[in-house]
């Protein structure tokens, strides 16, 4: 079990690195646009806050890197830039809100955990294999999250409370909330000599048992698909093309209508209901930072800094 430390101002778990691409600040590989750049010259682009989670109270949390390892971790921040909080820090990532705003579920170590807003009480919820993606179910009462034991990745629910882990869906590799009873799954999509060949977009109801295929992403555009996000009769996801670069999209419910909404570097993209604007990490040279945009792609602005 990891050493986990109380603090007045939050919450130390000391573990190893689990998600070494993500949570460099310099990532070789990517510019900050594919114009006029050869993708195979190796230039630095930035993530240093990414995976936004929106709470339904205005309240945003993202995964912080830094160069120094406790300054790094799960932060909070109010819609109107105060209250910066740091809750949980070291190498933890992939903050989801529950419904009600009273927990963050989290990753550390490649295992699900939570953590308690109010008194800073932190729950382990898995305790084998890899897991990420965490994600709340509408109801509150489960986490869906990806399992990947070694040769296969499955969708999985557990109870909020930790009991009661089961396999849903065999297959995908990222997971989304859709709707009160369905989930957004990313599927690898394979062509015929069995090369991956981008994902399919799967909306599955995981009460019957239903999957109801939107749309297969791929092409040198979609080589790479992750953070779907169910915003009313569209799709949002994030899509990173065959030089490496990435960007934010949106769809129809329908899998028509197919739009890119940001024309340099975005990504791990999350939506608010409550004032209609979308939150994503700016991947340009030299920024990295959390930024806000409109519902078409407009109106972009730099929220962290």
């Amino acid at each position: 079990m990891n050493d986990i430390r109380m603090r007045t101002t939050f919450i130390r778990i000391l573990g190893l690195p689990i998600f070494a691409v993500h949570l460099c600040i310099l990532i070789y590989g990517c510019s900050d646009d594919s114009g006029g750049t050869n993708p195979n010259t190796a230039v630095p682009y930035s993530q240093i806050d990414f995976e936004p989670s929106w709470s339904k109270q205005d309240v945003i949390a993202y995964t912080h890197s830094d160069q120094e390892y406790d300054n790094s971790g799960i932060y909070t921040i109010n819609y109107d830039g105060t209250n910066l909080r740091h809750l949980i820090s070291g190498y933890a990532s992939s903050p989801d809100w529950s419904p009600d705003g009273e927990w963050i579920a989290f990753v550390l170590n490649d295992q699900i955990f939570k953590v308690k807003l109010q008194n800073d009480s932190v729950v382990r919820l898995t305790s084998t294999m890899k897991n990420s993606s965490p994600k709340w179910s509408p109801g509150g009462n489960k986490i869906f999250f990806i399992l990947n034991d070694g040769t296969n990745f499955g969708t999985y629910s557990i109870n909020s409370d930790g009991s009661q882990q089961e396999m849903i869906y065999s297959g995908a590799s990222y997971v989304g909330i859709s709707g009160l009873n369905s989930v957004l799954l990313l599927v690898p999509a394979r062509d015929e000599y069995g090369n991956l060949a981008g994902d399919t977009l799967i909306k599955f109801d995981y009460v019957n048992l239903n999957k109801e295929i939107i749309t297969v992403l791929n092409g040198d555009e979609h080589k790479l698909n992750s953070y779907p996000v169910a915003v009313e009769n569209e799709i949002i996801f994030c899509s990173i093309n065959k030089e490496g670069y990435s960007y934010i999209y949106k769809i129809s419910s329908a899998g028509t209508n197919r739009t890119k909404l940001t024309t340099s570097q975005s990504y791990s993209p999350d939506y608010s209901q409550t004032n209609k604007k979308i939150i994503y990490t700016n991947r340009n040279q030299g920024n990295g930072r959390l930024w806000t945009m409109d519902r078409n792609g407009g109106n972009n602005l730099q929220f962290t800094h």
